[in-house]
């Protein structure tokens, strides 16, 4: 077993959880806490180290943040040793303040997406017919699944369309449905493909963060979303020079760049709809009809709405034609 291997089974003993003897839950503690801390550090400065890696500002990383993280793990064997030991509060100061710079300085490498990219803390998957993944791993061979699955349903969609069926059989009615969820398909297939190349970049890079997986979904989900949708827009496709793009390649490239399709569709609502604010919305007082050379506008409306008889609505008509005509 590594060092790195060690020092996370140590910080994983120290979390709260079971107590073997008793079968209580013990509660986390200061030095519970500071061993995380710890571990983390040096799980940083080991991929640090054996990367080679420089920072965003091209420098390598500050032998003081090492001294540091030493002492700390000093502090820590010390405690270990002698049960009456106490942590020494200005050295977790320095310590902490070293490790937040430490942070600064790998960002967006983190001891989290260190150990989501590392098999050393994997776990079993099926994905892997029982052999051990990281987590990135593991995203990274769902989102195979998930790509050939909208692959299958394009090519059963594209292979139930040529061969055809009978109208009014079982066979027509599946080639339809096939057929409107063609489209879906094609935004999935674009979306994950754009998440499987960003999640083979983050996992080369040490920089998969299992905390942003709901996001992930969610574009998958927008993705299937936004190519169902685009074709509301160009049923047949759409034609610009030389290029011609299908109603199907505009669905995948929905689904691949979701953002431009959707800032796409803000700017088309703020330019169709109408923009309506609390002034609009105010009722203003009708303007009085002006009187012409003794004549009440107003009064000849008043009359006209209540009028029966043809001849005279004809004639209040004319009259209000001649007065439009002076104005």
């Amino acid at each position: 077993m590594t060092m790195l291997q060690e020092q996370a089974r140590d910080a994983a003993a120290r979390s709260p959880g079971r107590d073997g003897a008793q079968g209580r839950r013990r509660e986390i503690t200061p030095v519970d806490d500071f061993a995380r801390l710890v571990a983390d550090a040096r799980l940083l400065l080991d991929h640090a180290v054996e990367s080679g890696i420089a920072g965003a500002d091209g420098r390598s990383v500050d032998p003081a943040l090492i001294l540091a993280v030493a002492e700390a793990e000093r502090q820590l064997a010390a405690f270990g040793a002698d049960p009456d030991a106490v942590l020494d509060p200005r050295a977790r100061a320095a310590f902490e303040a070293a490790y937040r710079d430490l942070a600064a300085w790998s960002a967006p490498v983190t001891a989290a997406t260190l150990r989501a990219t590392s098999r050393a803390f994997g776990r079993r998957s099926a994905l892997a017919f029982g052999g051990v993944l990281s987590q990135g791993q593991e995203w990274s061979r769902a989102l195979m699944l998930w790509t050939l699955f909208f692959m299958a349903v394009v090519v059963v969609s594209e292979a139930a369309v040529r061969v055809g069926s009978a109208p009014g059989t079982f066979g027509a009615a599946l080639s339809d449905m096939l057929r409107l969820l063609e489209p879906f398909a094609y935004g999935g297939l674009g979306a994950c493909t754009f998440l499987l190349k960003s999640a083979h970049g983050f996992i080369r890079q040490r920089s998969f963060d299992p905390l942003r997986k709901p996001e992930y979904h969610s574009r998958i989900l927008l993705g299937v979303i936004g190519g169902g949708t685009i074709t509301l827009f160009a049923a047949k496709g759409i034609a610009e020079g030389d290029v011609t793009l299908s109603a199907a390649a505009l669905g995948f490239i929905a689904g691949y760049n979701t953002d431009f399709l959707f800032s796409a569709m803000e700017r088309l609502a703020a330019a169709v709809l109408p923009k309506v604010g609390i002034e609009t919305m105010r009722q203003h007082a009708p303007m009085p009809l002006p009187a012409i050379s003794g004549i009440n506008v107003q009064e000849i409306l008043t009359r006209l709405a209540a009028v029966t008889d043809e001849g005279e609505r004809r004639a209040l008509v004319g009259l209000l034609e001649r007065l439009g005509q002076k104005l």
